[in-house]
């Protein structure tokens, strides 16, 4: 789990950095990244319901 919470946060980061670089959340790269965190949040959902 610790893995999964370890990537969360560098996507969230990248996520923010490449906003506040871009200027807007709507930035292809910015969603890109945005789309890949949801996948990892989805992750550490489904590891502690099981």
């Amino acid at each position: 789990m610790e893995a999964i919470v370890n990537r969360i946060e560098e996507l969230r980061f990248a996520m923010i950095s490449m906003a506040t670089e871009k200027g807007s959340l709507c930035d292809p790269e910015v969603v890109a990244i945005s789309q890949e965190l949801d996948k990892w949040i989805v992750r550490a959902q489904q590891w502690v319901l099981h």
